[in-house]
């Protein structure tokens, strides 16, 4: 039986955690290249991240340059320098899912803003980015920030996956749920401090998030997730600033 999802291809595997026949034809393999010990790391550093965004007060560009870099080094060493895993499919197709998946996100996050706003729910935008003062600062910041949120929530996902799979044995489709749903609640608290503790804009990431992971099952590409998190947050940043002035 296929650990496949429908649509997701074959030909590109999750790092680490990929190995054997995925299709059912010669037998599915989980954790032969993913060890419970770098599960358990993998896992340990995103929480050791997201208690220092939490309560250690240092700038965002500084946080965003070390989470790119840290998280770029534990690939790097955790992959034998292997970075060519992180590309996955870009292909026209994927390309185009990509877009979709970024317009879809807009336009659910903005409809849940709009009933949170006639509810009366005060929603805040990301203070670092809103204290920018043009149009180009906002944006090398948010290059900055998404590179290391993107590889902090690949990186993450994939150690949780590890671990459903090395210690609870769970099968592929079981372990990428399970992780992409406690990935998504552990991004969402990384950003309590940027959105002042905010809790209804902390839901409104919640299915960018899950829809992000989508994109990068289906095309293993940490780069498409990136561009599509920076189009899903940019458009935005464009919007204010040029009606603003």
């Amino acid at each position: 039986m296929s650990e496949l999802f429908k649509r997701e291809n074959p030909n590109y595997r999750l790092p680490f955690v990929d190995t054997g026949g995925l299709d059912g034809s010669s037998g599915s393999s989980l954790n032969g290249g993913i060890t419970k010990k770098m599960s358990l790391l993998l896992v340990a550093s995103a929480i050791i991240a997201i208690s220092i965004l939490l309560f250690v007060p240092i700038p965002q560009i500084i946080s965003a340059t070390i989470f790119t870099v840290a998280g770029l080094a534990f690939y790097g060493i955790l992959s034998r320098c292997k970075f060519n895993l992180l590309v996955g499919s870009n292909k026209p197709k994927d390309i185009g899912l990509m877009l979709v998946i970024t317009i879809i996100s807009f336009v659910v996050a903005n409809v849940l803003s709009s009933i949170y706003e006639a509810a009366g729910l005060k929603i805040v935008s990301d203070q670092a980015i809103a204290e920018q003062s043009s149009i180009l600062s906002s944006l090398k910041l948010l290059c900055a920030q998404l590179i290391g949120e993107e590889m902090f929530k690949t990186l993450l996902l994939l150690g949780l996956i590890g671990i459903f799979v090395t210690f609870a044995h769970a099968k592929r489709k079981q372990a990428i749920i399970w992780s992409v749903i406690l990935t998504t609640i552990l991004f969402c608290i990384c950003h309590y401090t940027a959105y002042s503790g905010n809790i209804m804009q902390l839901t409104l990431l919640i299915p960018s998030t899950v829809l992000t992971f989508y994109l990068y099952i289906r095309t293993k590409s940490v780069i498409l997730t990136t561009v599509s998190h920076f189009l899903y947050d940019a458009i935005p940043i464009f919007v204010g600033l040029i009606f603003a002035k």
